[in-house]
């Protein structure tokens, strides 16, 4: 068995893996509340080079590549954006809106573009993918009409619940800029010490020069391991074929 063949091709094949960890960063540099993802390495068994010979500390051995470990979340505060609109909303300090579909299944988001659903005769708040947007009851917030015009968002700030975790990186993503509670997450508490400022939003914490970065030293290590891959195709080409 060619070790050069297969270790290489592990590295071609989860350095794609990161490749498209990094694209989705940057795919997300304008999406409101989004937090980036790091890519984790960890690495494959190790074996000797003389597998009879006694174990030793100066027994030497051979490793079999990397493998991505996962995808650690960066759940740094990202930047404030004015928008002097009424129905956004931006969370300074930790904590997520917590926000519930048609089906009455919970999740969580820091994206607050929110907007006005009307249900049947009444207007909730909801996210711009329609997801009903819940007090600190847990409750979908109704809007109430003022005048024959407008929406009545008085006190709006102490309508919407924010919510915290013990272990927020715990959180599984689902898409669409929304999180799952898991149980190592923990229970969602009342959110505490943060702040909500209306007319603004929170941007993506996505640094477009720093993945710019992560993309061509990706692709470094990608056509490095390919090359590998092609030298051992050849070498053991060259071994089938001595006569």
């Amino acid at each position: 068995m060619n070790t050069a063949f297969y270790t290489a091709s592990s590295g071609v094949l989860f350095m794609q893996k990161s490749l498209d960890v990094t694209a989705n960063n940057i795919a997300n540099v304008e999406t409101p509340g989004f937090k980036t993802s790091v890519s984790s390495f960890a690495d494959l068994l190790y074996t000797n080079i003389h597998r009879d010979a006694v174990e030793t500390a100066n027994n030497l051995k051979v490793g079999h590549g990397a493998r991505l470990s996962g995808a650690t979340k960066i759940m740094s505060q990202g930047p404030m954006q004015p928008t002097d609109r009424d129905l956004d909303y931006a969370i300074v300090g930790e904590g997520f809106f917590a926000v519930e579909n048609q089906n009455g299944e919970r999740f969580y988001t820091r994206a607050g573009n929110f907007c006005a659903k009307l249900d049947g005769e009444m207007a909730y708040l909801t996210t711009s993918n329609g997801e009903y947007v819940l007090s600190p009851d847990g409750e979908r917030i109704e809007l109430t009409a003022e005048g024959k015009t407008g929406l009545n968002l008085k006190d709006m700030k102490t309508r919407i619940g924010v919510f915290q975790f013990a272990n927020k990186y715990a959180m599984e993503q689902v898409g669409n800029n929304l999180y799952r509670a898991t149980s190592a997450a923990g229970e969602p508490q009342a959110g505490e010490n943060y702040d909500l400022l209306q007319g603004s939003l929170e941007g993506s914490n996505a640094e477009l020069s720093k993945e710019m970065v992560d993309v061509i030293t990706t692709q470094r290590a990608f056509q490095f391991n390919a090359r590998v891959v092609q030298a051992a195709d050849e070498l053991e080409a060259t071994v089938n074929n001595l006569r």
